[in-house]
């Protein structure tokens, strides 16, 4: 099973402020913007951490589980998806416009179906999926 969901923890600098920081993503290292929560900017800096990765070619990595006093950025099940999706295309090294082409899509579509901030429906990750030869499959679990 995937997760990627993942922790963060602050750090008080000299100066006071918190940093963020992140185990599985060392590039994370971020602070938040006037008014905003340090939770709130965790996840910023997590989707924007993975937005570069995704659009460098990166593979996406999973989490590590949560130490105590750690916050953990939960990430949506669409989300996840498009992360398995580019961790797929980096596998099969197959770039955007491959993809495009395997699954009849413009090259548009698949950067909008990359984007974490898209709104995608699953339907159309599951077709992404499968035309790289995958199966997408959605499971249910006890909180």
């Amino acid at each position: 099973m995937c997760n990627f969901n993942f922790a963060c923890h602050f750090v008080k600098v000299e100066d006071g402020t918190e940093i963020i920081k992140c185990r599985d993503i060392p590039e994370l290292l971020s602070w938040p913007a006037d008014g905003e929560t340090k939770e709130d900017w965790a996840r910023y800096a997590v989707q924007d951490c993975i937005s570069f990765m995704m659009k460098d070619g990166i593979k996406v990595p999973y989490a590590t589980p949560a130490k105590k006093g750690e916050f953990v950025v939960e990430l949506t099940p669409t989300e996840e998806a498009k992360i398995l999706l580019h961790n797929e295309m980096v596998d099969a090294n197959i770039g955007r416009s491959s993809l495009a082409e395997k699954t009849g899509f413009s090259l548009s579509e698949i950067t909008r179906l990359l984007n974490l901030k898209h709104r995608t429906k699953i339907d159309t990750l599951e077709q992404a999926l499968k035309s790289l030869g995958k199966r997408f499959n959605l499971t249910v679990q006890s909180l």
